[in-house]
Formats: structure tokens, sequence, C-alpha cells
């Protein structure tokens, strides 16, 4: 039932990234670190499969106020983020040989708040990006088409979709490209006054065309429960999407994750809460043959303390937690953003976290089975158990096991007979 479990790690090494901005797998097991030194310059940092640098540099001679997000390709990396001294936002190409070879400007200070922006459909020769835009019309999503194989003129189309809604912008957080070549989007939109009246934060999904016509846009919240869709996943194209992100209850103060599933037509099929009460912010997802896992951080217990991760494992109707794991002893976690901890296509999670000892910095380097382990690989207990003990041959159980070697089999359905 399970296969080989991929090269597991935990390793620190001192490194001169300023800030962090995303890890990405550039193909194989190898890792890129994406961020900046304390001039603003771009700086690339890369891992081979055993965790181990074997290239920290600056790439580059650009200068940033911020970068939002970064992708690495074979050759080089695409960027995009504000400059030094601008407002405006710019997209551009840099080699590995550290040359700049092409740049666009994607949203114009002087027309738009320029809010945010991200890459997604992360392939060799093709990517989009989403950037949300404030504008006197409302609410805006830039989709930008980009052909990575033609590094002189690398867009093709730059798309400005506009929303009618009550909110004054909406807050892209999360994209993937449909099976028709269009997109679903998922975000926040946030709150605002609308003259007396305080217009509590929701949740949006929006899902275009091939042609970046929306299909349907939808909010969830806004009132005394509102809700933040950070991630989006597809399930099958025949049953729809996910969407999951965080919610809170002001009335109550409850906060937790928020997972819907959400038809091809945008009729949302179920909702389900999980309600643990500590939930910061939902750092990635993947999706399972039986379910789905969740990445999550978690608030700090008291002060002084720096919030924990966990994976949440959750059944294939996604109704009911099966298992969660906690991932202990990880320094530096305050460091951490939603580029820089995402779940890997086999469910474990690929982690970086910077932190900085008595004026020293270190950059954390872990990747971590499904189950949250890092700390045994093929030999260990926990490969031995799954691939050889945990298997109880029935269809409607989730075999796992932990590091001591023991079996846990978890229902995938309220009714197990078999």
């Amino acid at each position: 039932m399970h296969g080989k479990l991929a090269r597991l790690y935990r390793n620190s090494a001192p490194t001169s990234l300023a800030t962090l901005v995303a890890t990405v797998s550039t193909g194989g097991d190898d890792q890129t670190v994406i961020g900046t030194t304390s001039a603003g310059r771009l700086r690339v940092v890369r891992a081979d499969a055993y965790g181990k640098l074997y290239f920290d540099a600056p790439v580059g001679n650009v200068v940033h106020d911020k970068i939002l997000d970064a992708h690495a390709l074979q050759g080089g990396l695409v960027v995009i983020g504000q400059l030094k001294g601008s407002k405006d936002l710019t997209m551009y190409g840099v080699t590995d040989t550290h040359k700049v070879v092409w740049a666009e400007k994607t949203c114009d200070s002087k027309l738009h708040t320029c809010a945010n922006a991200f890459l997604y459909e992360r392939g060799l020769s093709a990517m989009r990006s989403v950037v949300s835009l404030i504008g006197k019309s409302g609410p805006t999503l830039r989709v930008i088409r980009l052909n990575t194989g033609t590094p002189k003129t690398p867009i093709v189309s730059s798309v400005d979709v506009p929303f009618t809604m009550k909110y004054q912008y909406l807050y892209a957080m999360n994209a993937l490209r449909t099976s028709d070549d269009g997109s679903f989007i998922c975000g926040a939109a946030p709150t605002y006054s609308n003259g007396p009246k305080t217009v509590r934060p929701a949740g949006f999904v929006a899902r275009l065309d091939a042609n970046n016509k929306p299909v349907y846009a939808k909010l969830y919240g806004g009132s005394n429960h509102f809700s933040a869709l950070t991630h989006c996943a597809a399930m099958t194209h025949t049953t729809g999407f996910i969407a999951v992100g965080e919610f809170k209850k002001t009335a109550t103060s409850t906060t937790g994750i928020d997972v819907r599933h959400i038809s091809l037509s945008g009729k949302e099929l179920y909702r389900s809460e999980i309600s643990d009460g500590g939930t910061y912010a939902v750092m990635g997802l993947a999706t399972r043959a039986d379910g789905l896992n969740l990445l999550t951080l978690m608030r700090a217990a008291s002060s002084g303390q720096a919030p924990s991760l966990q994976i949440l494992g959750l059944r294939a109707d996604l109704r009911k937690t099966v298992w969660k794991r906690s991932l202990p002893g990880l320094p530096g976690q305050a460091y951490l953003n939603r580029r820089a901890a995402n779940l890997n296509d086999r469910g474990g999670v690929n982690l970086v976290a910077r932190r900085v000892i008595a004026g020293k910095t270190m950059l954390d380097l872990v990747r971590t089975d499904r189950w949250g382990y890092w700390d045994c690989g093929d030999a260990g207990k926990c490969a031995g158990a799954s691939l050889k003990t945990c298997v109880d041959g029935k269809t409607c159980t989730l075999d796992l096991c932990d590091a001591s070697g023991g079996c846990n089999y978890q229902p995938l359905s309220e009714k197990c007979s078999e």
C-alpha cells in the first residue's frame, strides 16, 4: 500500500539570508530557497537530497524593497516584487549566471494599489501569476500567463478581471490551473469601513474559464464568522475543488480550519470546521488518494514561545481528522511564512526556517514523510513498519505507523466492516 519513503532529514547550516521568501522544488529531491540579502539583493540557496547546502550566493544585481514570490526554473528564476524605491510590481527573469534577461511591470502604482501577487502553475515551460489590484472601479484580479520557454518575451497575456462585490479589493492568496485551462483562485476579502458600518473579512473563491472570464465568484463569512481561504486544491476534475483556510468566530473567539468542497459549477457540496483553538495559519495542503494532508501553524502556548507546526490527516470525505502529528524541536518558526513551508507530492513536509543565534544566521531545512517524521528513513523503524507490517489489506482503512514501529489503522469512512 505504501511505496518507498523519500529521503528524510533535518539539517542546519549558516547562511547570509536576511529575509526568507520561498522554498521550491527544482526536480528530484533538491530544494531551492529564495530570499534576499541585507541590501535587498536576490539570494539563492540550494540544498541536495540530504539537505546539504551546495550553493548560497547573491544572484543578479537587482535591489528590492520586497519580493512577493519567486520560482526556480531550469537555468534560472522568475521573481515578482517591488524594486527599490518603487511601489510598482515588476516581474523579471534571471539566469543562473546572474543575468537579468527580461523584466516587465505587472502593476503600475499610479493606476492601482498593488496589494499582492504570486505565481502558480509552476511548470518548466508555462507559468501564471495573479496580481491583486485596488482601483476606483472596485476589486480586480490581474491574471498573467507566461511562456518561460521564450525568455525574451515571456508574458503571453495579461487580463484584468473585475468583480462586482461590496469589498474594496480581493486579496488572492493561492490558485491552480483547471482541466479546461482556466483558473480556480481563493483568498480573502479584508475588513473595510462603509460609513459607520464595518464589513467583516470574508473568504472568497473564483473560477475563471480559459479566456479569464468569471464562471463564478463566491464569498464566505463576513458577519460574526469570517474565513480567509489561503490554499486551494483540486480533488478530481469531475467533483470540483477544495478550498482551505482559517476561520474565526467573533462572538466566541473560536478559531480553526475551514475546509470547503466546491463543485465545478460553484455549488458548495459541504463544509467542515476543524476547531482546535490554536490554528494561526494554514501553511499548505496536499491531496492523497485516501484523503488530504494539511500543514498548519499553531499559536504559541504561552508568551515567549515560538508557534509550532502540525500535520493533519483528513479522511477521504474530508469530514474528520483521523490523525495528527506535531513537528517538535524546530527553532526559528517565528520566521516561517506560507511560501517557506509546504507539503510535497508525497504528503510530507518541505520546511525552511531562518533563525538568528548570537548574531549568527542559521537556515534549518527539514523534509519529513507523510506522517511528519524526519528521523526514520528507509532503514528506520517507521519505514520498516509501514512497508512490511502496517498493511491490513482493507480498502476502507488508512495504514499508519509511528517512529517506534507501531501500527495504527484509521477508518476512512464512518462504517468500516471489511
